[in-house]
This record gives structure tokens, sequence and C-alpha cells, in this order.
């Protein structure tokens, strides 16, 4: 009976260890599975955490070149722009130049004369040409009633001047080609040609 009191002892001393043991063994396995849980957990944040950090750093860095990019295309698109700007204030030039070398100009600036003349009304009025049509002054003044002197433009056309009334008109192919360059540069500037 001592045996048998000593094995029934023995066996609720050895269940009782197995029950702790068991309660160990599952106080462990789920303190290891928080615990790694938990190191997955902040291992995929510091992923996540990467992940944008790399994705902000690429946007930045496309971005940039991107911008480059664009500064250079609109640097080449303005230099092209000035060529062309630059090519068409040149064959503007050349053929006006040929223009007033024909008979059709001489009587467009006696036209212009009058038309200058009548617009500016009474009062003493001044053509004034430049130097190449100076030898139309007698005619142009003959025609429009009007005193020509020579004028500091080079191009064509006429300047008309009426001091009394402070009005001026300026016909001039220098001015015509002056306000068509600086519309042509407006518009390209605000990228609406081309």
């Amino acid at each position: 009976m001592a045996d048998e009191k000593l094995e029934s002892f023995i066996s609720t001393i050895r269940e009782d260890a197995q029950r702790e043991k068991e309660a160990l063994d599952d106080e462990i396995a789920s303190k290891r599975e928080a615990f790694l849980s938990g190191a997955e957990d902040e291992l995929l944040d510091e992923v996540y955490a990467y992940i944008r950090t790399a994705t902000s750093r690429i946007r930045t860095d496309a971005g940039r070149r991107v911008s480059q990019k664009m500064f250079e295309e609109k640097r080449e698109l303005y230099r092209h722009r000035t060529e062309v700007a630059l090519s068409v204030a040149e064959d503007a030039k050349r053929r006006i130049a040929e223009y007033t070398e024909t008979p059709e100009y001489r009587e467009r600036l006696v036209r212009l004369a009058k038309y200058a003349a009548s617009k500016l009304g009474d009062g003493k009025v001044s053509i004034y040409l430049r130097h190449d049509d100076m030898p139309l002054a007698e005619q142009i003044s003959e025609a429009s009633g009007a005193e020509v002197a020579e004028g500091g433009f080079t191009l064509g056309g006429l300047i008309a001047e009426n001091p009394e009334r402070h009005l001026r008109l300026d016909l001039s192919y220098d001015e015509s080609l002056a306000r068509t360059a600086q519309s042509f540069g407006t518009i390209v500037a605000n990228d609406r040609v081309m």
C-alpha cells in the first residue's frame, strides 16, 4: 500500500509537472508566435518604409530628369523660334527692299502721303521720307500739300506729323516691321506658334 501511495503521489507529481510543462510550452509558443508576429510586423513596416522612401526618391529623380529634359527642349524650341523669327525678319526686309524699287511703291508712297495729309487735317503737315525716297519729295509735296523732309528710318514708307494738332501718323515700314516682330515675339513667348 505504501508503494501504491508513493506511486500515486509520483503520478500526481508527474501529471502536475506535465500540465505545468504543457502550460509553459503553450505560453512559450504563444510568446514566440507573438514575438515572431511582432518581428514580422516590424520587418514589414521597415520594408514598406524602405519601399516608400525608394519610390519617393525614384519619383523625385524621374521628375528632376523630366524637368531637365523639358527645360532643354524649351531652350531648343526657343532657339529655333528665334532663328525662324530672325529669318522671317531678314526675308521681310529683303522683300521690302525689292518692293521699294518698283513703280508700284512710288505710286503707293504718293497715295500714302495724300492719305496722311488728309487724316492729319488743317495746319502745317510735315512728311518724312527715308533717304532713298527723297528724289520723290517734290512729287509728294505737290500731291499732299505738305512739307517733305528726310526722316530717320531706312526701310520705306513715311511718317507724317501735324505739330499744331499734336498728331503723328507713322506709316513707315520700319515701324510696321517692328510691330509685326513684337507681335510675333509675343506669340512665340506665349507658345502659340509652331
